[in-house]
C-alpha cells in the first residue's frame, strides 16, 4: 500500500527545494508557466501537508477495532480524529507505574540504591601501603622490573590469586545471577513495603517481582519494557484444543499477524490488559528481559514533522494565493506534532512482543478478591471443565491451560477487575480526555481559520469550512467508537460518500484556492 513506502514519500518531501534551485535561464525572456508553478505547489501541499501526515500516525494495537492502515486511511482525510488517541497515549505513559501497580515501589527502589551504593563504598577493600622505596636499578634492568611487576601489583592490590584475578576480570554476569539479584530485591522490597508502610502483599500479586526485574533490567531497558506493555504490544501466545471451535480464534492465529518473541512459535495469541499483568506467574514475567528489542524510536515522524514545519514556513513566507488553501496544511502539521510528541512519551514498537504462556496462573483465588466486569459486546466462551491434553511432536502431554475460569479465558473475554488500574482509568477521566480531544479538535481548527479571515466569504472559505466540520464529525465519532463496547453501526456506502464529499472538499479548497487570480 502507497502509505507504507515511507522512503517514496520522503524523497518526494524533498523536492520542496527543487522550485528554490534552478539556474538561470538561457533566454533572458523566457519564464516558467504560473500554471506549472500552480500544479506544482498543489502536488507539494497535498504529498507535504496531507499525505505525510500519515507516517506520523501510531500504529494501532493488535486485534484493535481498526487496522493500522484504515486508521491511516482516516487520518489522511480527518487529521483532527486521532487527537483522542494522542491524548490517551500520553496519558497512559504519564500514569504507566500505576497502571502496573509498581508506582509504590518508587521510594523504596530509591533508598535501596542510596543504601547499595553506600555499602558498595564503605566495604570497598582499600589497597595496602606500597612497600618502601628500594634502590635504582640499572637502566638496562628498569623496563624489565616494570613489566614484570604490573601482575604482581595488581593482584597484591585486590588480594587475589592469579586464577582469580583472570576470573575476576572476565566474569559476565550469568541468567542464574540475573534471576538471583532480582529475587533478593524482590524479597527486600516486601519486606520494606510490610515493615515502614505495613502493607502486605497477596501471594498471588506479583507487582513486587515486575518492578524487581524493571529495577534489575537497567532504566534504559525497563522504560522500553514499560512502553511495550503500556502500549498494549505485549501478547501471549497459546495452544489449546478448546480454542479451535471458539469465537475470534481464526483473528486471533499467530499466523494472521507478525509478532516477535518467545511465543512466536504457537498457535494462537491474545492481548492482555495492563493492569492484569502484575498478576503473571515469575516465569512468565521473566521472559520479559528481551521485551525491549522491539522498542522503536519516531526518527522518521520527526523528521516528517520537521520537513512540514519548514515548508509552511516557506508558504507563510513566499506564497501567494488564498490564505483559506492554506489552513488544511497548519491543522494537518499540527495534528503531526501532536502524534509526534505522543509517540516520543509513548514509543511505538517495531512488532508485538509475545511471551510463551507454559505456566498457570491460579485465577480462581484472585477472582474471588475482586469484583469482575464483563463486557456486553464480547461473545461467551463456552468451556468445560474437561481435562483436554495437548501432544506436542516429541509426544508429551500436557494440560490445556485453557479452562473455564481460567486466566487465558478471563483474558480472552476481556474482562477486568473494577478496582485496580480502573483507578486511573476511569470513565470520568477517559469523559476528560474526550471533552479534551473534542475542544482541541474544534479549536484549533477555528482559531487557524482566524489568520484566513472569515470575512472573505470566497468559495474557498465554504469549501474548507464545510470540511472542517466533517472532520469535527468524524472526531466525534472515533472518540464514541474508541470507547463504547457497542459502537452504532453504519452502512459503509454511507461511509465511503461521507468520505469523498470531505475529501472533495479539501482537493477542491486547496486547487481553487492555489489557483492565481
Amino acid at each position: 500500500m502507497f502509505l507504507q513506502s515511507r522512503l517514496y514519500i520522503l524523497l518526494i518531501l524533498l523536492l520542496n527545494f527543487i522550485t528554490k534551485c534552478r539556474a538561470p535561464p538561457i533566454e533572458q525572456d523566457y519564464t516558467i508557466p504560473s500554471s506549472g508553478i500552480t500544479v506544482f505547489s498543489i502536488v507539494l501541499t497535498i504529498v507535504i501537508g496531507y499525505l505525510a501526515h500519515t507516517l506520523t500516525v501510531r500504529p494501532q494495537k493488535p486485534f484493535g477495532k481498526m487496522d493500522t492502515n484504515c486508521f491511516r486511511l482516516l487520518l489522511f482525510i480527518f487529521p483532527m480524529s486521532g487527537v483522542y488517541m494522542a491524548i490517551f497515549a500520553i496519558y497512559s505513559r504519564y500514569c504507566g507505574d500505576r497502571l502496573l501497580g509498581i508506582d509504590q515501589f518508587k521510594i523504596p527502589l530509591k533508598k535501596y540504591e542510596h543504601r547499595i551504593r553506600n555499602k558498595d563504598i564503605t566495604n570497598f577493600p582499600s589497597p595496602p601501603p606500597l612497600p618502601p622505596p628500594s634502590p635504582p636499578l640499572p637502566p638496562s634492568l628498569q623496563s624489565f622490573a616494570r613489566i614484570s611487576s604490573i601482575p604482581s601489583l595488581s593482584k597484591e592490590t585486590y588480594g587475589l590469586e592469579a586464577d582469580q584475578y583472570v576470573d575476576k576480570i572476565k566474569k559476565v554476569p550469568s541468567p542464574d545471577d540475573w534471576l538471583s539479584n532480582t529475587e533478593r530485591l524482590r524479597d527486600w522490597l516486601v519486606d520494606y513495603m510490610r515493615t515502614s508502610q505495613n502493607i502486605q502483599f497477596k501471594k498471588y500479586d506479583n507487582a513486587p517481582y515486575l518492578a524487581a526485574l524493571l529495577h534489575t533490567l537497567g532504566p534504559e531497558k525497563a522504560r522500553k519494557v514499560k512502553h511495550c506493555i503500556i502500549n498494549n504490544n505485549l501478547l501471549l501466545g497459546f495452544d489449546s484444543a478448546k480454542y479451535t471451535s471458539s469465537p475470534g480464534c481464526v483473528e486471533q492465529m499467530t499466523s494472521n499477524i507478525s509478532v516477535n518473541g518467545p511465543g512466536v512459535n504457537l498457535r494462537y495469541q491474545s492481548s492482555i490488559n495492563v493492569g492484569l499483568v502484575r498478576y503473571m506467574s515469575i516465569d512468565l514475567m521473566n521472559q520479559l528481559q528481551t521485551a525491549h528489542n522491539v522498542n522503536s524510536v519516531p526518527y522518521t515522524e520527526a523528521l516528517v514533522t520537521i520537513v512540514q514545519l519548514v515548508y509552511i514556513t516557506i508558504i507563510c513566507i513566499y506564497a501567494n494565493g488564498d490564505r483559506w488553501a492554506k489552513v488544511p496544511i497548519f491543522i494537518y502539521v499540527a495534528m503531526s506534532i501532536l502524534q509526534t510528541v505522543s509517540l516520543i512519551f509513548l514509543h511505538k514498537q517495531t512488532t508485538p512482543f509475545s511471551i510463551h504462556y507454559d505456566s498457570d496462573v491460579p485465577w480462581r483465588e484472585i477472582v474471588e478478591d475482586h469484583d469482575v466486569y464483563t463486557p456486553k459486546a464480547v461473545n461467551r466462551m463456552y468451556l468445560s471443565d474437561k481435562d483436554n491434553r495437548l501432544v506436542n511432536t516429541w509426544g508429551d502431554s500436557r494440560r490445556d491451560l485453557l479452562y473455564k475460569g481460567s486466566f487465558l479465558h478471563f483474558i480472552l473475554e476481556r474482562c477486568e477487575f473494577k478496582h485496580g488500574s480502573e483507578d486511573i482509568m476511569t470513565e470520568r477521566s477517559c469523559h476528560l480526555m474526550a471533552i479534551f480531544s473534542l475542544i482541541g479538535g474544534a479549536v484549533v481548527p477555528l482559531l487557524i481559520c482566524i489568520w484566513a479571515d472569515y470575512s472573505s466569504h470566497s468559495t474557498t472559505e465554504s469549501l474548507i469550512l464545510v470540511w472542517i466540520v466533517c472532520s469535527g464529525i468524524a472526531n466525534f465519532a472515533m472518540i464514541s467508537f474508541s470507547n463504547d463496547e457497542t459502537p452504532i453501526k453504519v452502512h459503509r456506502w454511507l461511509v465511503a460518500f461521507y468520505f469523498l464529499v470531505s475529501f472533495g472538499c479539501l482537493i477542491s479548497g486547496t486547487i481553487i484556492g492555489y489557483i492565481p487570480k
